[in-house]
């Protein structure tokens, strides 16, 4: 039986590794997305993106229901049964492959945590530039003071800066 759920958990960790390889890509298409502002392709790459968490999230549920089963035929309690404990209940070829299943899945977590942070500083860093170019706009279009004879502000229709339309 244990032979059985831990083929099956190390298929269904391959699997795990893979999709967040896809995340990875996708998120590395986001930054060049967001790079050229180019918001159609960004936009396509956010809906794949969430497409992509679905799949990982569907994973996620096979590898706890895994785990349970897992952690009862060790007698272990499942929030105790880390990857590496399993591992050391486990026979060495098996045991290996989980061992390196597990270091490639904490190196893409890392690279798609590392990905997602430049990329949400990016959006971060596009807002502020856009924040700043409407504003100093606004300043523009805002009328300069006139002031009457009686030393009043005369309210103004405009500060006589236009903008010219290519239309």
């Amino acid at each position: 039986m244990m032979s059985a759920l831990s083929d099956a958990f190390l298929d269904l960790m391959e699997h795990f590794v893979m999709q967040y390889r896809l995340l990875a890509d996708l998120l590395l298409q986001e930054e060049k997305a967001i790079i050229t502002f180019s918001i159609e392709r960004f936009n396509r790459v956010r809906e794949e993106k969430q497409v992509q968490i679905v799949r990982i999230q569907a994973i996620d549920s096979k590898r706890r229901v895994i785990i349970r089963k897992m952690a009862a035929e060790l007698g272990l309690p499942p929030a105790n049964l880390t990857l590496e404990k399993m591992a050391s209940k486990l026979d060495q070829p098996v045991a290996d492959r989980l061992r390196c299943l597990s270091a490639d899945l904490k190196t893409v977590l890392d690279v798609v945590a590392e990905r997602n942070a430049r990329n949400n500083n990016l959006i971060g860093h596009s807002l502020s530039l856009i924040r700043s170019s409407i504003d100093f706009l606004t300043h523009l279009m805002i009328p300069a003071p006139v002031y009457g004879r009686n030393g009043g502000v005369v309210p103004s229709m405009g500060s006589g800066l236009r903008f010219r339309s290519a239309a």
